[in-house]
């Protein structure tokens, strides 16, 4: 598990298993949170919101270390490096 605190969030977001297979959960995030997925080059590989849901599946990506940049309501941004076996 990693724990992050966002500065302008309410709480730590918790990224969990790390490393990943197939399904990447978030903890402690708010509904409207926008996210994006970025390889090691930094080419964004997965843009979305996360409505209500509070998993990110990662069927199709490749094994190998990714960057998840989630960006809150008011703006504020925080990365979270991960592995996906």
């Amino acid at each position: 598990t990693i724990s992050v605190a966002v500065s302008g969030m309410t709480s730590a977001i918790k990224i969990f298993p790390n490393p990943v297979l197939n399904t990447l959960n978030i903890k402690d995030i708010e509904t409207g949170t926008s996210y994006r997925i970025l390889d090691i080059g930094g080419r964004v590989v997965v843009p979305a919101t996360l409505l209500t849901n509070t998993q990110i599946h990662l069927d199709g990506l490749a094994s190998g270390v990714y960057i998840l940049l989630i960006t809150s309501k008011n703006s504020k941004t925080q990365s979270v490096k991960f592995i996906k076996k």
